[in-house]
Parts: C-alpha cells; structure tokens; sequence
C-alpha cells in the first residue's frame, strides 16, 4: 500500500491543504483546497515520520463525517414524523460543540505536521 500526504500552501505560507491518498488513487482525508492557481505549492510529507498524526486525522475526519450524519439525520426523522414545526427549536449544542472541537484538533493536528 503506497501513502501519500500532499501540503498545500498558497503564497503567504499559509496552510490551505492538506490531503492523504492511497495507491495514487483513493482520498482517504481530504481538508481545505488543494489550490487551482499557479499561486500555491504543493509538498508531499513524510509518512513514516507523521503516521501517527496521519491515522488520527483520518479517524478525527470519521468522527467528524459521523456527527454531520447524525445532525442530518436527526432533521430527516423529524421530518418524515412530520415532528418538525416552524415555532420548534431544536438546541444542537452539543453536537456543533463536539463537530468545533473535532475540527479544531484537525486544524491543530495539520499544524504540527506543517
């Protein structure tokens, strides 16, 4: 299996990217853009060194893609149990506190790699 973890910057240096793929072929984490311009660059990271930091910030994005599902499906089951009315509210905190905290260690977590 041949890992790739490719960095991608725009011009100031800033962090704008930064995605794992698998076999030249599948994305397993993807984050930010990849940058169309002329005006970014793109560097492959060392795998071996960042693994560990690699498979967390694949689990963190499993996590974070599982806490999306559940806001969506929330809403959808209300929905079809026609349970969602215009004067309801529904409080969410916790579950846009836990998404803002799984994406801030990714955030964190890109950070240490750059």
């Amino acid at each position: 299996m041949i890992v790739k973890a490719i960095l991608t910057k725009n011009n100031d240096f800033d962090t704008i990217g930064f995605k794992v793929i698998v076999n030249n072929q599948t994305t397993v984490f993807d984050w930010g853009s990849t940058g169309t311009s002329t005006s970014v660059w793109r560097k492959e990271v060392d795998v071996n060194k960042w693994a560990t930091e690699i498979f967390t910030l694949i689990k963190l994005s499993g996590e974070l893609e599982e806490c999306e599902e559940f806001t969506s499906c929330f809403f959808e089951t209300l929905r079809e149990n026609e349970r969602l009315g215009c004067y309801e509210g529904w409080k969410m905190k916790n579950a846009d506190d836990r998404k803002a905290r799984l994406k801030t260690r990714i955030i964190n977590i890109i950070e240490k790699i750059t």
